[in-house]
């Protein structure tokens, strides 16, 4: 455990170091991380119903229902926010790990940028979801171990997804 807590305090640190000009950026990579998934949702599911790909929109379900899995596991692991929150004006009632932001974004962009399958797309997406997890390290409301838990979990989220779907 004193592991990782030296590894959260470096890392923590050196994120949160970067200029503060780039705030409003992070802010905005924070959004894209959770207000933003249900859209890109109910896109998928709309071209699922409209080009009759039932295994599609069966995707899109379980991304969305597999997302709710973090606010599961932060009720096990009861593990608290950093001290210094940067957005004091935010409320924030759940535990820390694992993040929901990173995994939800790489379970909602990873699918799409899977099922476009366009190397642009693949590249936007990953650095869509790169960008939320240190944006949420960046702004003091994660630790860097809950993005990597998040991303973690979001990756073997999204493998099964494609798996139980069969979009291979």
């Amino acid at each position: 455990m004193q592991l990782v807590s030296r590894f959260d305090r470096y890392f923590g640190r050196l994120i949160q170091n970067w200029p503060s000009d780039w705030r409003p950026a992070m802010r905005a990579a924070s959004f894209a991380g959770y207000q933003l998934l249900p859209l890109v949702l109910v896109i998928l599911a709309a071209i699922a119903l409209t080009d009759h790909r039932p295994r599609l929109l069966v995707a899109a379900v379980l991304a969305g229902s597999l997302t709710t899995l973090s606010l599961i596991l932060k009720q096990f692991t009861h593990r608290p926010r950093p001290q210094v929150i940067e957005l004091s004006h935010w409320r924030i009632d759940s535990y820390s790990f694992p993040s929901g932001h990173s995994f939800g974004s790489l379970v909602c962009y990873g699918l799409a940028a899977y099922l476009i399958g366009q190397p642009v797309t693949v590249a936007v997406a990953g650095l869509l979801i790169l960008t939320v997890g240190l944006s949420r390290v960046y702004l003091g409301v994660h630790y860097p171990t809950d993005v990597l838990g998040g991303w973690t979990l979001g990756g073997l989220s999204l493998w099964l997804i494609i798996e139980l779907t069969s979009l291979r």
